[in-house]
């Protein structure tokens, strides 16, 4: 055997950098720019004494003897190499990395080999391209001979090495300045394509559309995909560049680009025009970009003929044909066009342009928007035909190797690498888990990235340590963003609510929150605002840019900083009634200013004007000019409108009066004249009489014989005549009467019907504006007020607005009981088991109250003041109550008899059981504290003093829990007395005047509140009680805490400490360390500036599993908190005034009681009374009911499968399998229950005994279980292609059915005898033994979904080809084709009745359809994202939908497709895609929801119309009161002088 020959020697290793990438660029330059180098490397290595041995064109690998003489070489070879650089432009230069060690080398004639060399060559891969890095042995050589300087890299593990490479960095002027491989908020650019990893299948997909829709006569691309899925970057730094690529699309050689964001211009017409014109698209059009952005208005097919002219000058400038140049014209972020001030008109022009740009031949459109923004495409004529069919791609989230290359490929290609922890393993493969886990997170990634680069810059390396320094993955934006704006002066931070709302926008009626651009000079309108806008820009979490005309412009880098950064999005939320009101200003002023200010087009006056002038009051600097101006205008047209009123009143006033004036004096010269007349009249008559009465005499006789016979003859057939004339007109009349008097009875019942409706529609809208103030007791009453009563008269139509607006009061209600007082109420106070309370108020009284009847057991009188403290004994026996006379006493808890009476407790007082109930310790201000005998009312001992001022106690007082002594407060001392004797145990000076003193559950600490927080820059501090010391100052509000704010958990572990506005902090409860922040706290909010009495104390409680914390605030709702997620849980509103005092039910966490100053004490249901949260440890991932809806399963987040009671709500069993549960189902009979788990084991379990009944293992990992109808087939899908299907008794195996990954399971007829499978685009009906009858051929693209009908003659299949297919079992033939959505389908299914069809959509909207005809009958829209489950309740009355991209689960009127409710609503912080499903029970009356961070919540729902009535009556027995009905307008029986105005 040959002896090896090994030598010691110097090796240099040199490589070009980036030589492959300027190779595809410009092969031939670059090829000579490598020889020119070569000759420079080659020559001053022989000068140096240097042997070239290994080279492989754009590598050298050389041997030296000496390692000083290596390090010189190198040295110069990178000086002189950078001399010629500096001929090329930048794009040319080539430059080298080089790395040097000294080592043993394996020699082979003239080769070298070995360690020693493949040290050198890793060296190499560290260095800076310009740079070279040099081993540790180079490095003890070279340090004391030559003037260098050396930066130690520290330790490397390189590949193929098994001892670690010490490594250091030798500085030198030709490096290249190295920036961040990582891009943080910004996204990737067209220059940053050698940095753009990861997507090389979205980008080969997108080209193969593109080159298809090029080929169909229309060049037009539509990217969608959710905020934070790279779509910017996508575009601009993998699409663009690689289309663009010489050779990469066959048949054209040359491109030009138009990259541009519809918000780039006063419009988006303009902005195209404006990227046009620019020098790397068609500057050949030469114009100007208005003129162009006109013509695209007004004429495109002009415009389209300036672009051809232009495109033909471009290509004979290249030296080619038309038809071998391109242009591609990108829109980037067009969600712009819905979320700025844009007049539709200019989205329309748009569309226009664009459409004719991507069918004239000669360009290619490529366009990106938001998913949440993509249903509302075809709000702009044109642009569902642009997108539909292959016009649109989903750009979905990376996989986990498409994640690694986004965070290793950069970190390589810049020479850094990652720190490895043998118990952490490494950090990328960490980041790469994290990322995975958010599908939203590749800006946090990069941000992420980007700030560890800046951590490890020198020493190259990316570590846990800065990682940790972060806040980890979730927590870097805003822990960046709240050191940037904390850094600051106070001044300064104060003005970020007025720069967020400057830069975001939230469309009317639209939960989307949208960032928009703002002037520069607008957003930074004072110094203080200037300098936040500048830090936030340095930070890089604000882009300053500049537009084509020279405006700057500042806005959010990227949306994550709103949606990762609490601070920013309690800020928004915070403002959204007035960003909501902005913008539809701003829309309005556009249209006025577009129409040549049309008078018309002014704000109407009533709530509309007073909107805008109000924000112009309060917000005039926040608005712009020509919103300004717009409002003004309305304004003066406004008070123009009613001084012209006036006028025309007084104008109209005058004329009465005048025409008043001239009708009496008409009126008094008629009754002259008339007055003269009857003068004249009566002096003829007078004379008349005088002759009548002469001749009268003479004939008097024969006169009346004549005249009595001619009366009587005239009479008699007179009135004959006219009695039957009058006999028929009266019939006629009659006959005409009553028609009209049915006539008008219809007119009236119509419009008495109208009335009602409109009345009810009226009734329905106050509900849902005082559900939404809090008031859920009164909107329910509206509701119901709004709905028919059985056996009213007139009855009420049923309206469907009612109906809704009476669920929603329900689901938002949660109060269950009220206790009534005479005035305020200070404490309402539960005993130990939870079954009575306690209440005192300032009538002078307690009160004792049943909880489970709301009835009154006991008044306790006897005080003469207000009485302000009220508490149980430890056995519930015995009432304590402190009051403002003075005195203490002790009451009978079942009789209300007094027992004793404690006097001189002080007023302010404090008295309190000790735990053994033996005792009470009472203290006030300016007495002793004291304890007495509980029984006998004796007073025990009194410690303290009640000097003068400074001696004034605190009046407060606590014992320790263990009752062997206790603790006082005065005079900024607080004291610990043994309770035996009173002596004294401890004296603290804790410097602050103690608002509360409370012990640790198990009394080794103490904590103590303070007034006035920043008032009186006092802080809250933990102690040590065994040993004096203070343990923490619990620093950081921004506001004074509440007075009784400072509080334990049950376990001792935590303590809260509350602002005044409700907002917390929590610390940990042993060293006081703060853990978390509750909400985005209201600075310099203070006591004594809001007018509060100090003596009002508000407080704070924890539930008892301590997972909820419940804060008050000075003028807001009850905040219930998830302490764990340290996020918002619920709120409750209801109360009309302060709310003194909340605790939890101690043996309920959902229950929860509340003291008032509005005279009541209620009790709430946390949940909501039709809600139930079944809590897991792990978020569930499935959730099932028994067949009898007397049992629910939940499982999934872990290896436990949970058993719940529907009825009592406990969870009755665990089911623990072992491994992660991925499905479970019940039997049909609901006696058993099978589990199934990804590695492929399927339990079998009894209901009853909870035992384990079978175990079956299969050889694949299993999703889905399923038992067969009748019980006797267990059938398991898998994600490889197959479903399994077993006997359920005995475990042996039936058939193995092929499936597909988009339906793995199978799919059962109601009798069990026939299944349906689909593979790719085909369904198969099979028998359980796996014998295939039919395969049902059609659709185009895979099958999501299946359903028997309930009569088993037809089966349903939904499609991602958005289509939808009837079919017959029978004969497989297709009985309707279901066409309509605009997306893939994710599910379909029967009613019950199997007279219709239910299909749901990635489009966002689910449909209704007839069988067998299949016609749409109802569209249900609503979701923002695809819908991912769909289901009819039982009676098929209603629907319920739930999407996993909006987050919600909403319940719909099947019959007419109304929303009905939103069940459940993510907050701001969770709306990325996560899963969320919805089911109904059997019978229709519960929802199971199961949500990734909401768990799992039942919502009580109701099989018909009455029976939801019938329980709203239930909930709130009572109906309007009469002052009530007067306030809503409602007719009023009795006295309603009382009621206020």
């Amino acid at each position: 055997m040959d002896r090896v020959h090994r030598r010691m020697a110097t090796i240099l290793a040199a490589d070009a950098v980036g030589y492959s990438r300027l190779t595809g660029r410009d092969e031939e330059g670059t090829l000579a720019t490598l020889r020119a180098h070569r000759q420079i490397i080659d020559r001053v290595i022989e000068q140096h004494e240097g042997r070239i041995f290994g080279s492989a064109g754009d590598s050298v690998i050389a041997e030296f003897a000496s390692p000083v003489e290596a390090v010189r070489c190198a040295t110069e070879i990178q000086f002189e190499v950078d001399k010629q650089n500096a001929e090329l432009s930048e794009a040319s230069r080539l430059r080298f990395r080089i790395g040097i060690n000294l080592g043993d080398v394996v020699v082979e004639g003239d080769n070298l080999m070995g360690d020693g060399v493949n040290v050198a060559a890793r060296l190499e891969a560290l260095s800076h391209p310009g740079g070279m890095c040099i081993s540790e042995a180079v490095y003890a050589q070279a340090r004391d001979r030559l003037s260098l300087e050396f930066v130690d890299l520290g330790e490397h593990r390189v590949k193929n090495i098994a001892r670690p490479v010490h490594a250091y960095r030798v500085p030198l002027a030709s490096e290249e300045q190295v920036t961040s491989p990582f891009r943080g908020l910004n996204p990737f650019e067209f220059e940053n394509a050698d940095l753009f990893f990861g997507r090389t299948r979205a980008i080969a997909d997108c080209i193969e559309r593109l080159e298809q829709q090029a080929a169909n006569g229309k060049a037009f691309l539509l990217i969608y995909g959710m905020s934070g899925s790279g779509k910017s970057s996508l575009l601009r730094a993998g699409l663009l560049p690689s289309i663009t690529r010489p050779g990469a699309v066959a048949g054209i050689n040359f491109w030009r680009r138009c990259l541009v964001r519809p918000s780039d211009g006063s419009d988006p017409v303009t902005s195209l025009a404006a990227g046009l014109l620019r020098e790397d698209a068609l500057p050949e059009l030469g114009c100007e970009p208005a003129a162009l952005a006109r013509l695209c208005r007004s004429s495109p097919d002009r415009a389209l003929a300036l672009v051809r002219q232009a495109h033909a000058k471009a290509a004979a400038a290249a030296g080619s044909v038309p038809t071998r140049l391109r242009l591609i014209v990108a829109i980037d972020q067009m969600e712009e066009l819905f979320t700025t001030e844009d007049e539709p008109a200019a989205r329309a022009a748009l569309l226009r342009f664009l459409a004719a740009l991507a069918g004239s031949g000669l360009v290619w459109v490529i366009a990106t928007i938001r998913s949440d923004f993509f249903h509302r495409c075809g709000e702009v004529p044109g642009f569902s035909e642009l997108k539909d069919g292959l016009g649109s791609y989903e750009l979905l989230p990376p996989s986990g190797p498409e994640i690694a290359q986004i965070i290793r490929e950069p970190a390589r290609a810049a020479g850094l690498r990652f720190e490895e922890s043998p118990d952490r393993g490494r950090l990328d493969d960490v980041l790469r888990g994290a990322a995975s886990a958010d599908p939203r997170s590749l800006p946090l990634l990069e941000f992420v990235l980007d700030a560890l680069y800046e951590a490890g810059r020198e020493q190259r390396i990316l570590t846990f340590a800065a990682y940790q320094a972060l806040g980890g993955f979730e927590g870097a934006i805003a822990r960046r963003a709240d050191e940037v704006v904390d850094a600051l002066p106070p001044d300064i931070q104060e003005e970020l609510p007025v720069v967020l709302r400057a830069l975001t926008t939230v469309r009317p009626g639209d939960e989307a929150v949208a960032a928009r651009p703002a002037l520069r000079a607008e957003v930074t309108g004072t110094p203080q605002r200037l300098a936040l806008v500048e830090a936030l820009v340095a930070a890089r979490l604000l882009v300053s840019d500049e537009d084509a005309a020279g405006h700057v412009f500042v806005r959010v880098a990227h949306e994550a900083l709103l949606s990762r950064w609490p601070r920013a999005g309690n800020i928004v939320n915070a403002n959204r009634r007035f960003l909501e009101a902005r913008a539809r200003l701003m829309a309005d002023a556009q249209r006025w200013h577009s129409d040549n200010r049309n008078q018309e087009l002014l704000l109407p006056s009533g709530k509309r004007l007073a909107e805008g002038e109000e924000l112009l009051q309060s917000r005039r600097e926040e608005v712009d000019d020509q919103v300004i101006a717009y409002i003004e205008a309305s304004s003066r047209a406004q008070k123009e409108r009613e001084e012209k009123d006036r006028q025309g009143e007084r104008a109209l006033i005058e004329a009465a009066e005048a025409a008043r004036r001239e009708r009496l004096e008409r009126e008094a010269e008629r009754l002259e004249r008339e007055a003269e007349r009857l003068e004249r009249e009566a002096e003829r008559r007078t004379l008349a009489a005088t002759a009548a009465g002469r001749l009268a005499r003479r004939t008097r006789y024969a006169a009346i014989v004549a005249t009595v016979l001619a009366l009587i003859a005239c009479a008699g057939a007179f009135f004959g005549f006219k009695g039957q004339q009058e006999a028929t007109r009266q019939a006629e009349l009659a006959e005409q009467s009553a028609d009209k008097a049915r006539s008008a009875e219809k007119d009236a019942l119509a419009a008495r019907d109208q009335a009602l409706r409109n009345q009810s529609l009226s009734l329905s809208l106050l509900s849902k504006q005082t559900a939404a103030s809090g008031d859920t007791e009164t909107a329910i009453l509206l509701a119901l007020e709004a709905l028919p009563k059985s056996g009213a008269k007139p009855a009420r139509p049923h309206l469907f607005e009612a109906e809704a607006a009476l669920f929603n009061a329900l689901l938002a209600h949660r109060q269950t009981m009220v206790f009534k007082h005479d005035a305020e109420v200070t404490q309402a106070v539960f005993n130990r088991t939870g079954d009575r309370i306690v209440t005192a108020s300032h009538d002078k009284t307690a009160r004792i109250w049943d909880v489970s009847k709301g009835t009154e057991i006991a008044v306790l009188k006897g005080h003469r003041g207000p009485v302000e403290r009220a508490g149980f004994s430890p056995d519930g026996r015995r009432v304590i109550t402190a009051a403002t006379d003075g005195t203490a006493r002790i009451w009978d808890a079942a009789s209300g008899e007094q027992r004793a009476v404690l006097e001189s407790s002080g007023a302010y007082p404090t008295a309190v059981f000790d735990p053994n109930g033996e005792r009470v310790l009472t203290e006030g201000l300016n007495v002793q504290a004291s304890l007495w005998d509980a029984r006998t009312g004796t007073k025990l001992l009194s410690v303290g003093s009640t000097g003068g001022a400074s001696d004034i106690g605190d009046a407060l007082a606590d014992f320790n829990p263990d009752g062997r002594s206790f603790a006082t407060s005065q005079a900024r001392k607080v004291f610990v007395w043994n309770a035996t004797d009173g002596t004294l145990i401890h004296e603290w000076n804790v410097g602050t005047w103690a608002s509360m003193l409370t012990f640790s559950p198990d009394g080794s600490r103490l904590l103590v509140g303070s007034w006035g927080t920043i008032s009186y820059s006092s802080l809250p501090a933990l102690w040590d009680v065994g040993n004096g010391t203070e343990i923490a100052r619990l620093a950081g509000h921004k506001s004074d805490t509440q007075l009784q704010g400072v509080i334990f958990s049950h376990g001792g572990r935590q303590i809260a400490t509350v602002s005044l506005d409700g907002s917390a902090r929590i610390w940990d409860g042993k060293s006081g360390t703060l853990l978390d922040v509750l909400g985005q706290e209201t600075p310099n909010l203070k006591l004594a500036d809001i007018g509060y009495d100090p003596y009002k104390e508000m407080n704070s409680a924890f539930s008892p599993d301590d997972r909820l914390l419940v804060t008050t605030s000075i003028d807001g709702p009850i905040r219930i908190w998830d302490v764990g997620r340290a996020s918002l849980f619920t709120t409750i509103a209801g109360h009309d005034a302060l709310i003194e005092h909340v605790e939890f039910s101690p043996v309920d966490s959902n229950t929860l009681l509340t003291a008032s100053h509005d005279g009541t004490a209620r009790l709430w249901d946390v949940n909501g009374i039709l809600t139930t949260d079944l809590l897991h440890e792990y978020p569930p991932t499935f959730a099932v009911f028994s067949p009898d809806s007397v049992h629910l399963l939940t499982g999934g987040g872990d290896a436990k499968v949970h058993l719940w009671d529907v009825t009592t709500e406990r969870e009755i069993a665990k089911f623990d399998t072992g491994e992660i549960v991925h499905s479970a189902t019940f039997s049909p009979d609901g006696t058993r229950v099978a589990t199934v788990s990804l590695a492929g084991r399927v339990l079998v379990w009894d209901v009853a005994s909870k035992r384990q009944l079978a175990t079956i293992k299969s050889p694949i990992g299993l999703r889905h279980i399923q038992f067969s109808p009748a019980g006797s087939l267990l059938a398991a899908g898998s994600g490889r292609g197959a479903a399994l299907m077993w006997d359920a008794a005995s475990g042996a195996k039936v058939a193995t059915i092929p499936s597909s990954k988009t339906l793995p399971q199978v799919v059962f007829n109601r009798d069990g005898d026939l299944v349906f499978a689909a593979t790719g685009s085909a369904g198969h009906l099979v028998k359980p033994d796996g014998t295939e009858l039919k395969k049902l051929v059609g659709h185009e693209r895979s099958i999501t979904g299946a359903a028997f009908s309930p009569d088993g003659q037809l089966v349903a299949t939904a499609s991602l080809d958005h289509t939808a297919r009837i079919w017959s079992v029978k004969d497989g033939r297709t009985v309707a084709i279901l066409k309509g959505h605009s997306n893939e389908l994710t599910t379909v299914s029967f009613s019950q009745d199997g007279r219709s069809v239910l299909t749901a959509s990635r489009d966002g909207t689910v449909r209704t359809w007839g069988v067998p005809e299949g016609t749409e009958r109802t569209v249900l829209r609503g979701h923002s994202g695809g819908v991912n489950s769909a289901q009819f309740s039982g009676n098929g009355l209603y629907v319920v939908t739930a999407s996993f991209q909006d987050r919600t689960v909403r319940l719909w009127a099947a019959q007419s497709g109304r929303q009905m409710a939103v069940l459940v609503s993510p907050d701001e912080e969770n709306k990325r895609p996560a899963l969320t499903r919805a089911a109904f029970n059997s019978d229709g009356t519960r929802i199971v929801i199961v949500s990734h961070n909401e768990g799992v919540r039942v919502i009580r729902a109701f099989q018909t119309h009455q029976e939801l009535i019938d329980f709203a009556k239930q909930t709130v027995p009572r109906e309007l009161t009469a002052c009530e009905r007067r306030r809503f307008f409602l007719p009023v029986e009795g006295d309603v002088s009382a009621c206020p105005s």
